[in-house]
């Protein structure tokens, strides 16, 4: 009777068998296999013994959840042309270093080759479904393409953790304390120093690339829409970034913490910045906007303090809190005609000597806490403002300007 299916656990402990022949016909590889010694795996068209330096064979094989995780011995595995599935976390820990996946393969489960020893990729063009965090903390992977055909890579993770932590209150004792635990496609590939991207791409998702430290620089393809949250925070090396024409949003600390990041080209259909998206980009100095956007995101280039100039387009009509707080190197800015908001902070602890409100501006808004003025801290700051004079703050000038900190006013 032929075999059809490999149960869960099949090879559980077993610590000698380094090879694996599977047979054609067999459709499912199931449940975790943890604990086994296999060096390589090959699947053999016909059911015949095949030689271990090479891979024949047409098999239709769906890899369970966890079918291979966590056996150190399998360095190399070897997938058949007629491979359609590999299930989640099917090789989550191996000491994998290479493997070439079929042009047939369409679905990757979730993790399925996190923390394993990898150091190049190829994905084929016919994936379909593609799950999270497939390559989340291959620390050893220094190249991945993906071929022509992929639309997407897939949005990350983000969840609350807890951690044990000395209590400095108590001396010897232990708390217990909160903080957030981030996984992404490429997440922590701290190696990691070429992608290249297909033009049929769309959408790079949360956290993607988030903390890639050796990536310094990527080429984004003309047919992406959009970048996703922490899509490349924390990319320490990256110097340069082209957002290309066809990009319309950029989500909530994309490039934050890329600190090496000395200039970003925005493209021309762009319409809002996300929050905190350059926030901590502190070797960004020159920033001109396109003509499209319309909103600048809260925090969206916070802490940026090489910044010393920035354009603004005649689009604009709101900068949201904090926006370009603390950018210790901007000492002027010119406000569109179009402007209608200014929001808490935005220019807090900056080095504005000069600035004219349009009067166009509705408000000039406090931020989350009362003292935190538009331009709070802003010791140097004569503010020339017309129409929108008496609009700082709640009703008046008055309680804004003596919440500020070196903050004066003149009136054409």
């Amino acid at each position: 009777m032929p075999v059809r299916e490999i149960g869960n656990e099949a090879f559980e402990g077993n610590a000698t068998i380094t090879s694996v022949v599977i047979p054609q016909g067999v459709t499912k590889i199931a449940g975790a296999t943890s604990s086994v010694s296999f060096k390589r795996i090959y699947v053999d068209k016909k059911g015949n013994q095949v030689s271990t330096n090479k891979a024949v064979g047409t098999a239709i094989v769906v890899s369970g959840s966890g079918t291979f995780a966590n056996t150190p011995k399998l360095t190399s595995i070897t997938l058949p042309e007629g491979l359609l599935e590999i299930g989640s976390n099917a090789f989550v820990g191996t000491n994998i270093t290479t493997i070439i996946l079929p042009q047939s393969l369409t679905t990757l489960g979730n993790n399925v080759f996190s923390g394993s020893r990898l150091t190049s990729v190829t994905l084929p063009g016919g994936l379909k479904n593609i799950g999270r965090n497939v390559f989340f903390g291959c620390t050893n992977l220094k190249t991945a393409t993906l071929a022509e055909g992929i639309t997407a890579i897939s949005n990350g993770s983000a969840h609350p953790v807890q951690s044990r932590a000395p209590n400095t209150q108590s001396q010897g004792s232990i708390s217990l304390e909160w903080g957030t635990e981030i996984s992404g496609f490429f997440a922590y590939c701290t190696a990691i120093t070429t992608i290249t991207l297909p033009s049929t791409l769309t959408a790079i998702g949360d956290y993607a690339f988030d903390r890639c430290t050796a990536l310094k620089t990527i080429t984004l393809p003309a047919s992406l829409t959009t970048i996703g949250q922490e899509a490349f925070s924390g990319c320490t090396a990256l110097t340069t970034i082209i957002l290309p024409a066809s990009l319309t949003t950029i989500g909530q600390e994309a490039f934050s913490g890329c600190t090496a990041l000395t200039a970003v080209t925005f493209p021309a259909l762009l319409t809002k910045i996300g929050q905190s998206a350059f926030a901590g980009c502190t070797a960004l100095a020159t920033v001109t906007l396109p003509a499209s956007l319309t909103s600048i995101g809260q925090s969206a280039f916070a802490g940026c303090t090489a910044l010393a100039t920035v354009t603004l387009p005649a689009s604009l009509t709101s900068i949201e809190q904090e926006a370009f707080k603390g950018c210790t190197a901007l000492t002027t800015i010119t406000f569109p005609a179009s402007l209608t908001k200014i929001g808490g902070g935005a220019f807090s602890n900056s080095a504005l000597t000069t600035v004219t409100i349009p009067e166009t501006v509705g408000k000039i808004e406090f931020g989350t806490y009362m003292s935190v003025h538009a331009f709070s801290g802003c010791n140097k700051l004569t503010l020339v403002s017309q129409a929108a004079l008496g609009k700082v703050g709640y009703t008046g000038g008055i309680e804004a300007r003596q919440s500020t900190q070196g903050f004066r006013s003149t009136s054409n």
